[in-house]
């Protein structure tokens, strides 16, 4: 029998932060900690703290290092990007603790903010009774306050309108929480990651609702320097500023550096010149509170661009070039796409309509969480894992197909890779894990057969399995099912290669007729925790939250659709293996909607020569490359007798560029993100910073004919004040036009070392979760060393977090938490021998959208137990 994790809490980062995802398929565990039957060993090993974490200086956790930030004069400095880990309280509010009696009430931080940027305050508790409010004021003159977030709703917002270097005030107006603070630059993604060809000075302006009322249109365009050409102020509006003066009036009313050619001086570049203002003219205006959106006025669209709203933190589908197959789907495809996992909160309003009829396969009561054993709801009651259940199976349905827009009328939550098919949630994951009994027997069902459990096999089988689980332990049974439903169910396996960063194979991935994912991060470079081998088919992007390539404020893992205990629905951030096989499976499903008649066999082919990804690098990591779903829906297109269906495009990785303090090259992949079998080639690189300095340069470094190939950014710090810098890189081809947002700091370095906290690391016993053994570390340059030594023979879980509120407790809400080999899905180590070099990340979470919902947001369950002996149910 395989097995499945025995515990596992995602921790959200933007929703999460902290570590990944691929339920290794694993049984209920027992055993571990303290039945010796040899001599004891030694487990060691290295966490390191997730991209831009820093840590509020004075929690109620009486171990931490403590230094008050409550003043303009005690105001701790942080680096931006970043994610801050807080708590406040009110005097007597909260756990007993360090601050609980005197009173926490305002924590100050101190950084440099560029104008376009957005403090996010998400609150751990319910932001009614413990109440948060979140102020922004201005270092220059004292403290004064320029705005000010003070609703009764766990998320509290600022959109900075003006660089400069502030105070950021977290204020307790009631009761105590933790939070995480959150402050990144915008994305582009959405509405020029692909940018197609549009009329040069015009710009689509929408203000925000109210925000137009009593002003008639040509005073809005006056307001921001520009012309008004048509629209209601109530609407859409068209500005423009063609000329040199129009385009000069609008870079001063917008706060824009004048260019060469407003002051005068020889040497403009005519055309190319009034496309580069217009470019800068829409971005600066995206920049002010009151416009809701400003997008050039396009004359024809390349790509299909979602208008959900976390679209734009969506890096991972503009890598896979889903954009130009989007344009290209049916709005209802048919394809059903089987997920075998933890069942489904069905709820979700982004699955809304998203669902076929599904099953719920846990034969064992023990580990339903439901009350019985296999019956016909599918719906996730939840794992029990300490701090929140995971809720594995609801983020992966998003990613498989979540409702997405493409109009701006419904505008919410995200998109999924293939919006137009249904998933069919198969319940097999529980408490603990699941069976590969149970499994197999969803398998059966999905194909249309009658099963013990069920009876009658699914009405409509599915074409396409999506399995994010794994484990290690071959089944020859397991193994003959796939065979026989790939032949005669004409069924497509897709299974998550596994976290434990090995060439060791897991299954069901590693199963002839299973095709692996493995998981790459921003850069397309192999994810940290992925892992690798002759196994493996295909990478898809899985995340990885120790990088915040794009500057967004975020570790880069994969956002979807979330439930959290207590609270209810949401988004978050998610990274794994786990994480990756969904977009494999969305893809194919796309190319099945394209063309029906699509086999197992042409699907492996199709891999096998590489018609449908792109080449990365070596097969041990990528298997055939990165899945690409611009070129999957052409070879399904060509397969059903059909032509081409997507046209060239430029496509630059990674969409946004951090330097932070210290990095001063970073580099850029151009590539043809629609038809490759069609010319495309990059006819000019520009760069501008916001200030007008020259302080950003971009070089080919190794391009083709077509400049198509690798670029190297480059930043120069020397003679500029300290502070934080942004700027664009712009890149043209004859096709379209894409540009690059770029954040850098100058300053002190140490205030941005990436820093989770003081860490609690604890060894726990699988099957009850008492806590055996504890240490405690503080980072040394981003990273926490521990060694337990003589620890008995057994199976250990191995977690790590911070316990900000003083409840001796970790991986509550708002502190930082990690785990082996990932949040998400947490495995035992099995320990007989020394265990060295043993890696995972920690650190905060945070998400969107989640708000109390009464009926069906469970409880929260309590976090992992820092006092030896304890459970997470113990009370401190």
């Amino acid at each position: 029998m395989m097995r499945a994790p025995v515990a596992r809490r995602a921790v959200r980062m933007i929703l999460r932060a902290a570590a990944l995802a691929s339920i290794a398929i694993v049984c209920a565990c027992g055993g571990g900690g303290g039945h010796s039957n040899g001599p004891p060993f030694d487990v060691s090993g290295t966490i390191y703290a997730a991209a831009g974490s820093a840590i509020d200086a004075d929690t109620n956790d009486r171990l931490a290092f403590f230094a008050k930030n409550d003043s303009p004069a005690q105001a701790q400095s942080i680096g931006n990007p970043v994610t801050v880990g807080g708590h406040v309280n009110v005097p007597g509010a909260g756990p007993s603790g360090r601050t609980s009696a005197p009173g926490d009430p305002q924590d100050w931080y101190r950084v440099s903010i560029a104008r376009g940027q957005t403090i996010r305050l998400q609150i751990a508790e319910d932001g009614r009774i413990n109440n948060l409010d979140l102020e922004l004021r201005l270092v220059s003159d004292g403290g004064s306050l320029v705005a000010q977030a003070n609703t009764f709703s766990r998320t509290e917002e600022i959109a900075v309108t003006t660089t400069d270097e502030y105070y950021v005030v977290v204020v307790a107006r009631s009761g105590f929480s933790n939070y995480t603070l959150t402050i990144g630059q915008p994305s582009t993604i959405a509405s020029e990651a692909h940018e197609p060809v549009f009329v040069p000075g015009q710009v689509v302006v929408r203000y925000r609702d109210g925000r137009s009322r009593g002003a008639s249109g040509p005073a809005r365009a006056r307001g921001v320097g520009m012309r008004h050409v048509t629209g209601d102020p109530d609407g859409p509006m068209l500005f423009a500023a063609e000329t040199v003066s129009e385009r000069k009036a609008a870079f001063q009313a917008l706060g824009l550096p004048l260019t060469p050619e407003m002051r005068g001086i020889s040497g403009a570049r005519g055309a190319q010149s009034l496309r580069d203002d217009t470019r800068r003219i829409a971005a600066a205006l995206r920049r002010r509170s009151e416009i809701r959106s400003a997008d050039l006025n396009y004359v024809r669209t390349a790509a299909a661009v979602p208008t959900d709203e976390f679209y734009p933190f969506q890096w991972h589908y503009g890598q896979i070039n889903l954009p130009q197959a989007w344009d290209v789907t049916a709005p209802n495809s048919g394809v059903i796409v089987a997920q075998v996992d933890t069942g489904v909160k069905q709820g979700h309003p982004d699955l809304a309509g998203q669902l076929v009829t599904g099953f719920d396969f846990i034969s064992d009561p023990s580990i339903s969480n439901d009350g019985d054993g296999c019956d016909p709801d599918p719906e996730d009651p939840g794992d029990l894992a300490p701090g929140g259940s995971s809720y594995h199976g609801t983020h992966v349905a998003g990613t498989l197909a979540a409702r997405t827009s493409f109009s701006s009328g419904d505008s919410t939550g995200v998109a999924g890779v293939a919006w137009n098919a249904r998933v069919m949630p198969l319940r097999v994951l529980g408490v603990g894990g699941g069976t590969d009994a149970d499994i197999m027997e969803a398998l059966r069902y999905a194909a249309g057969r009658p099963t013990a459990c069920a009876g009658p096999g699914a009405p409509v089988p599915a074409r396409i399995v999506n399995m994010s689980l794994s484990g290690p332990g071959f089944s020859q049974a397991f193994q003959d099912l796939i065979t026989d439903l790939r032949t005669n169910a004409n069924m497509i396996f897709v299974a998550a290669a596994g976290n434990s960063a090995s060439s060791a194979p897991e299954y069901p991935a590693a199963f002839a007729g299973v095709i692996s994912v493995s998981a790459v991060g921003p850069t397309k470079a192999l994810a940290p925790y992925s892992n690798f081998g002759s196994s493996i088919d295909v990478a898809a992007p899985g995340g990885d939250f120790t990088r915040d390539v794009d500057g967004d404020g975020f570790p880069d893992g994969v956002l979807s659709t979330f439930f959290e205990d207590g609270q209810g629905y949401g988004y978050a951030f998610y990274q794994g293996t786990s994480m990756a096989t969904p977009h494999v499976a969305g893809v194919l499903a796309l190319m099945l909607g394209i063309n029906p008649a699509l086999t197992p066999a042409d699907i492996d082919n199709a891999l096998n020569a590489r018609k449908i990804t792109e080449n990365i690098g070596s097969s041990q990591f990528f298997g055939n490359g990165l899945i690409d779903a611009a070129r999957a829906v052409n070879v399904a297109a060509a397969g059903g007798g059909g032509s081409t269906v997507v046209d060239p495009v430029l496509r630059i990785d990674p969409d946004g560029l951090n330097f932070g303090f210290v990095t001063t090259d970073l580099h850029l992949s151009a590539t043809n993100g629609g038809n490759d079998q069609q010319p495309l080639s990059v006819t000019g690189v520009s760069f501008t910073s916001d200030d007008g300095a020259a302080w950003l340069t971009a070089t080919a470094e190794s391009v083709d004919a077509a400049g198509l190939g690798t670029y190297r950014a480059t930043v120069n710090r020397t003679g500029l004040a300290d502070g934080v810098y942004t700027g664009t890189i712009h890149f043209t081809s004859d096709r379209n036009a894409v540009d690059v947002a770029v954040i850098m700091q100058v300053g002190n370095p140490t205030s941005a070392q990436a820093n989770a906290g003081h860490q609690f690391i604890l060894l726990v016993k699988p099957g009850t979760l008492e806590t055996v053994a504890v240490q405690e570390a503080n980072p040394t340059n981003g990273a926490y060393l521990f060694n337990f030594t003589n620890v008995a023979p057994g199976d250990y879980v191995l977690v790590a977090g911070t316990d900000s509120d003083g409840d001796t407790k970790i991986c509550d809400p708002g502190e930082a938490c990690g785990a082996f080999p990932t949040t998400e899905s947490v495995e035992p180590i099995h320990i007989d021998s020394d265990r060295a070099g043993i890696q995972f990340v920690t650190g905060f979470s945070v998400d969107f959208g989640a708000a109390a919902t009464g009926a069906g947001a469970a409880p929260r369950r309590g976090g992992y137990s820092t006092v030896v002996g304890g459970t997470p149910d113990d009370q401190p």
